[in-house]
């Protein structure tokens, strides 16, 4: 028989972990460094992220112009 039911005991747990986590995060004596905190590394791997995005963005736009262009000259080679 389970200690506290279905629900309430994975919701004790979740809510353990998240307060030890804080706990963690905010005692200077085993908090990380500014650079190895949850947030900051959060942060790192969503500019990144954005990055990759605009570089992939960039590259089909360019391809899509240099179709363009290339579908327009061949319209006016057979034209003439």
């Amino acid at each position: 028989m389970p200690l506290l039911g279905r629900v309430w005991d994975p919701l004790l747990g979740i809510f353990t972990g998240v307060v030890a986590f804080q706990l963690r995060q905010n005692n200077p004596e085993t908090a990380p460094p500014s650079n190895e905190r949850l947030d900051y590394l959060v942060r790192w791997k969503y500019n990144q992220w954005l990055e990759s995005r605009r570089k992939q963005q960039d590259a089909s736009e360019s391809e899509f112009w240099t179709a363009l262009k290339n579908e327009e000259q061949n319209q006016t080679s057979t034209k003439s």
